[in-house]
C-alpha cells in the first residue's frame, strides 16, 4: 500500500509556536510519515501510511485547540482561504466599536480636562460599561485566545494565544477585582467616589484583543493576496465541458465526468477543459497561464491542447487525453501546494527557536512583575501593566510569518513564469549553485532535426523537388520525414495527391506523387542507374577538389539521425538532397552567459560523439563538456564534480537525465510539451525555455534576501520592545500596535516577491 498525502486547513494558529504544536500533535499519530504546517496559508500536509487515518488527525488538531477541516479538492482548498479571510475580519469588527468605547471613555478625560467633570459624574456607568463591553470582547471576538491557550495548557504547551490571553486576561481580571473591592461592591464601607481611572485598565484588555485581531486581518488579507498564483490556477480549472454526444449534439457536463477519449468542443473565449489533441478546427490559443509563455500559440489539427489555457477567436473540437485529475494544470496545482507548504533549512531554524521562546517570554514577564512590584515603590496595577506590556510586545506572529509568506509568493510567482518548485529546499538552494550542469540534446540544442540545407540538381525546380518530396514523407513519422514536411509547409509549397505509400524502417519511404513513383531515403537504397551513380560521383568530386561544398563538411551521409543527409530520386533520376542536424537553441548562448554574469560556471554532459558534442560546445563556449556518457554514468559524473566543492544543478529533459537529475543538489528537468517533468527533478521549466534559469536563480536569491530581512524585523521588534516594557517605557495598548505591525510589515515584505522577477 503506497502512502496517502492529506491537507488539512487549521482556523486557530497565529504564530510559529502553534506551527510546532500542531506540527508536534499530528507527528505523535502511529502511521504518520512527515508533516508540514504552514502558517501563511493556514494548512497542515500530512504524508501517511495508512488512508483511513485522517479522522484521527482531525480530533488530534481539535483536542489541542484547534478548527480543522479536510481538503478534497482544490476548490474547498481556496474556500477554505476564504473562509478564514471572513472570520479574521469579522472577528476585527465585532471588536472594533467596544473597544473604541472603551478606549475614549478611558481616554478623553486625560486628553481633555473638560470631559473630567463629565467622567466623575457618570464614572459608576462609565466604568460598569466599560467592564461590560470588554467581557463582551472576551466572550465573542476574543474568546478564540482563550480557548485555545486553555487547551493548551491542559497538554503543557504556550504559544501566542497564551500570551495574548494572560496579558488581556490580566488586565481585565485586575480592573474588575478593583472595581469589585474599591468600587463597594464587595465591602460596601468603601465610596465608589473614591476610585480612579488610574485603577480600571479595561482599555488595555480591550484595545490590545482589538488591536491583535485587526493584525490578523492584515495578516490574512496579505497572506491570502501572496496565495494569488495558486488561486488563479484553480480558476482556471473549468467545472463543466460541451461533450459530443451525437453527430451534431453536445452536452454541457461536469468535468468528473469527462474521459479520455470523449471528444470536447470549445467555443471563442473559453478555458480548454482538460489535456487533449485537436481533431478538427483550429484557433489561437493564451497558454501564458500554464507555462509563462506571453504570446499566443496557433493550434490546428493533430496539435495538443492543454487544460487551463484561453481559447481566442476560433472553435474547435479536441479529443480529450487525461481525466480531469490528471491534467498538467492538476500536475502544476500540486507541485505547486507542495512547495508551499514546505519548508526551507532557515524555516526549521526558526521553528526551534519559536519552541522555546514563549516560555522565555513568560519567565520574563513574570520576573518583570516581581522586580516592579516587590523591588521598587509602585503599585500592584502599575507592576502588573508592564508585565502585560511583555506579553503583548513578544507575540512571535512576524516570525511565523516571515518564512512561509516568502515562501507562498515566491512560488507562485515562479508557477505563473512557468517554474515549477516543488519544494521550498530547491527554492533555497538554486541560489547558492555554482555550477550548472547541462545535457546537451532537448536542452541546449532544439532536439528535434532542422533541415540546415536543401539542394535541388534534377530536371525539376527547387520548390517542386521539395514538394514531390514532402508529400512522400508526409504519412511518415521518422523525425526526419517531420523536418522535411515542416520545412516545406514553412515555405508555402504545395503538397502532391500521393498514393502507393511504403515506408521501410532504416531504409526511406516510397509513394506514386502525382504520377510519379518518387523514393525518400538513404543513399545506399537509391537507384544504381549509371544517370544516378554519374551524378554522385560529381558530387563527391566536387567535395574531393575543394570545390564549393553541397554540405557542412561535418555531415557525413552514414551520419546519425540529429546529422543527416537523406536523399531525393523521381522517377529514377537523382533530384535532390536534404541536409538535417540538431540545431543549438536561438538564445542558448546569450542564456548561458548571463548565467555565467551571475557567477556560475557551466558544464555539459551528452551521450553523443565527441565531434557533436565538440561543436556545441564551441558553439556555446563551454569550457568544460564531456561526450559519449550513458545515462548512468552521467550520476557519476555529477558526484565526481560534487566532492569538488561544487554546488551542483543538473539540467536535463528529465527522462534518460533521471539519475543525474536525482543526485545533484538540484534537479532541473525541462518540460515540453504538456510533460510533467520526472519525480526526480525538484524544478520542472515548462515548454523547456532556457530563459527561465536566470530568472530562477534571481527569484531565489531575491526570495532569501526576502527571508532575512523578515527574519530580522521579526526578532528586532522582539529585541527592542521587550526590554523597553521591562523597564515600564511601553503602554500595553502600543505594544499590541508594535506587535500587530511587525505582523503586516513582514507579510508585505514578502509580497514584494509578486513583482516581476527580473526587478
Amino acid at each position: 500500500m503506497g502512502n496517502t498525502n492529506y491537507t488539512f486547513s487549521i482556523d486557530g494558529m497565529t504564530c510559529s509556536s502553534c506551527v510546532v504544536r500542531v506540527e508536534n500533535a499530528i507527528r505523535s499519530i502511529n502511521g504518520v510519515i512527515d508533516v508540514s504546517v504552514n502558517l501563511a496559508n493556514h494548512s497542515a500536509n500530512v504524508i501517511t501510511s495508512n488512508d483511513t487515518i485522517y479522522d484521527s488527525i482531525n480530533d488530534k488538531i481539535k483536542k489541542i485547540g484547534y478548527n480543522s477541516i479536510l481538503i478534497e479538492d482544490d476548490y474547498k482548498l481556496e474556500s477554505a482561504a476564504n473562509n478564514h479571510l471572513v472570520i479574521a475580519e469579522k472577528r476585527f469588527y465585532l471588536s472594533l466599536i467596544p473597544a473604541t468605547l472603551v478606549f475614549f471613555s478611558a481616554m478623553l478625560p486625560m486628553i481633555i480636562p473638560s470631559f473630567m467633570d463629565f467622567f466623575m459624574y457618570y464614572q459608576k456607568e462609565i466604568i460598569i460599561s466599560q467592564a461590560v463591553l470588554t467581557l463582551f470582547i472576551i466572550i465573542f471576538p476574543g474568546r478564540i485566545f482563550f480557548t485555545t491557550s486553555i487547551k493548551g495548557l491542559l497538554h503543557l504547551s504556550v504559544d501566542m494565544n497564551t500570551l495574548v490571553a494572560i496579558g488581556t486576561g490580566a488586565a481585565f481580571v485586575f480592573s474588575t477585582f478593583t472595581l469589585l473591592i474599591k468600587g463597594g461592591y464587595l465591602i460596601t464601607s468603601l465610596d465608589i467616589s473614591s476610585l480612579t481611572l488610574h485603577d480600571i485598565y479595561y482599555e488595555s484588555s480591550s484595545v490590545v484583543i482589538c488591536l491583535v485581531l485587526l493584525g490578523r486581518w492584515l495578516e490574512a488579507r496579505a497572506t491570502h493576496s501572496s496565495a494569488d498564483a495558486i488561486k488563479d490556477l484553480i480558476k482556471l480549472k473549468p467545472k463543466i465541458a460541451h461533450k459530443k454526444i451525437g453527430e451534431n449534439e453536445f452536452s454541457d457536463v461536469p468535468m468528473e465526468f469527462v474521459l479520455p477519449d470523449d471528444i470536447l468542443f470549445v467555443k471563442p473565449g473559453e478555458v480548454v477543459p482538460t489535456d487533449g489533441i485537436i481533431v478538427s478546427g483550429f484557433s489561437s490559443i493564451d497558454e501564458s497561464m500554464i507555462n509563462g509563455e506571453p504570446l499566443p500559440k496557433d493550434k490546428v489539427v493533430n496539435d495538443k491542447v492543454i487544460g487551463g489555457s484561453i481559447n481566442s477567436t476560433g472553435s474547435f473540437l479536441f479529443r480529450a487525453t487525461a481525466e480531469i485529475n490528471k491534467t498538467l494544470l492538476a500536475g502544476i496545482i500540486k507541485t505547486v501546494k507542495q512547495a508551499q507548504s514546505s519548508k526551507p533549512p532557515v524555516q526549521r531554524i526558526a521553528d526551534k527557536i519559536a519552541s522555546v521562546f514563549v516560555p522565555i517570554v513568560l519567565l520574563i514577564a513574570l520576573g518583570t512583575f516581581f522586580y516592579w512590584y516587590y523591588f521598587t515603590s509602585v503599585n500592584l496595577a502599575y507592576s502588573l501593566l508592564n508585565a502585560i506590556s511583555v506579553l503583548v510586545i513578544a507575540c512571535p506572529c512576524a516570525m511565523g510569518l516571515a518564512v512561509p509568506t516568502a515562501v507562498i509568493t515566491s512560488s507562485g510567482n515562479a508557477a505563473k513564469n512557468g517554474i515549477l518548485i516543488k519544494d521550498a529546499v530547491a527554492l533555497e538552494k538554486i541560489g547558492k549553485v555554482n555550477l550548472f550542469v547541462f545535457d546537451k540534446t532537448g536542452t541546449l540544442t532544439i532536439g528535434k532535426p532542422q533541415v540546415i540545407d536543401a539542394q535541388s540538381f534534377g530536371n525539376l525546380t527547387f520548390d517542386e523537388t521539395m514538394s514531390y518530396a514532402a508529400s512522400a514523407e508526409q504519412h511518415s513519422e521518422h523525425p526526419l520525414a517531420v523536418a522535411l514536411v515542416n520545412f516545406v509547409k514553412e515555405k508555402n509549397l504545395p503538397f502532391f495527391e500521393t498514393t502507393n505509400f511504403n515506408s521501410e524502417t532504416g531504409v526511406g519511404v516510397r509513394a506514386l506523387v502525382n504520377n510519379e513513383n518518387v523514393f525518400v531515403g538513404r543513399r545506399d537504397w537509391l537507384d544504381r542507374s549509371k544517370a544516378v551513380e554519374k551524378l554522385l560521383n560529381a558530387i563527391e568530386l566536387n567535395k574531393k577538389s575543394g570545390g564549393v561544398e553541397l554540405f557542412p563538411s561535418e555531415f557525413r551521409y552514414d551520419a546519425p539521425p540529429q546529422s543527416s543527409v537523406i536523399w531525393i530520386e523521381i522517377s529514377g533520376i537523382l533530384s535532390g538532397a536534404v541536409a538535417m542536424t540538431d540545431v543549438v537553441k536561438s538564445n542558448a548562448k546569450e542564456i548561458l552567459n548571463e548565467i555565467k554574469m551571475l557567477g556560475n560556471d557551466i558544464a555539459m554532459l551528452t551521450g553523443d560523439s565527441f565531434e557533436s558534442a565538440e561543436k556545441v560546445a564551441l558553439e556555446l563556449d563551454i569550457k568544460k563538456f564531456a561526450s559519449e556518457v550513458l545515462p548512468n554514468e552521467k550520476s557519476d559524473k555529477v558526484i565526481a564534480l560534487k566532492t569538488q566543492d561544487k554546488i551542483i544543478a543538473m539540467v536535463g529533459d528529465g527522462i534518460n537525465d533521471a539519475p543525474a537529475l536525482a543526485v545533484a543538489d538540484v534537479g532541473i528537468a525541462m518540460a515540453t510539451g504538456t510533460e510533467i517533468a520526472m519525480q526526480t527533478a525538484q524544478i520542472s521549466i515548462l515548454g523547456g525555455s532556457l530563459d527561465k534559469i536566470p530568472l530562477l536563480i534571481k527569484l531565489s536569491r531575491r526570495t532569501m534576501r526576502i527571508i532575512k530581512q523578515n527574519l530580522f524585523w521579526a526578532f528586532i521588534y522582539n529585541i527592542i520592545g521587550i526590554p523597553l516594557a521591562v523597564l515600564g517605557l511601553l503602554n500595553p495598548m502600543i505594544a499590541g500596535a508594535a506587535m500587530a505591525l511587525s505582523s503586516v510589515c513582514v507579510v508585505s515584505n514578502s509580497l514584494r516577491l509578486k513583482k516581476n522577477i527580473n526587478s
